[in-house]
């Protein structure tokens, strides 16, 4: 009898060990480098819109090469768009939440066909929560001549 409970003290000392361990361990991992992005859509009026796509893209590199700037790749079957690092669509109260955006600087937009676009610079920190109202201006008409 002896003998048992020397091997159950053992193994319930081992499984404490380790249990320890895995806690200490997934404590030690750094945060995720990812911010949330709170978007509110309205019309020219100030009323919210629904079903604005909104979409956050990497800026595009200039043609004088700055060393800051990141170069997206383009899918060539969506008209030569950049890929979206994160998208949605607006809720009935003109809301999106683009969630684990990864820290850094974009472009935010939201388009509605036949309500208009809007664009911002943004900026994402990581673990900081970003709230960002925009406001859908009919696109400038091309005039023939």
């Amino acid at each position: 009898m002896n003998r048992v409970s020397t091997f159950a003290a053992s193994v319930f000392g081992l499984v404490l060990v380790l249990a320890v361990a895995q806690a200490v361990r997934a404590d030690d991992q750094p945060p995720a480098a990812t911010g949330t992005v709170s978007v509110t859509v309205s019309d020219k009026d100030g009323k919210p819109v629904q079903g604005v796509t909104v979409r956050v893209t990497a800026h595009k590199q200039s043609a004088k090469g700055d060393k800051g700037a990141t170069t997206q790749p383009t899918d060539a079957a969506a008209g030569g768009k950049a890929d979206p690092i994160a998208s949605g669509t607006t809720d009935a109260d003109g809301k999106a939440t683009l969630q684990s955006v990864p820290a850094g600087d974009y472009n935010l937009s939201a388009n509605l066909k036949g309500q208009g676009t809007a664009r911002q610079k943004i900026t994402v920190k990581a673990g900081e929560p970003l709230s960002v109202d925009l406001k859908l201006a009919a696109k400038a008409s091309k005039k023939a001549g």
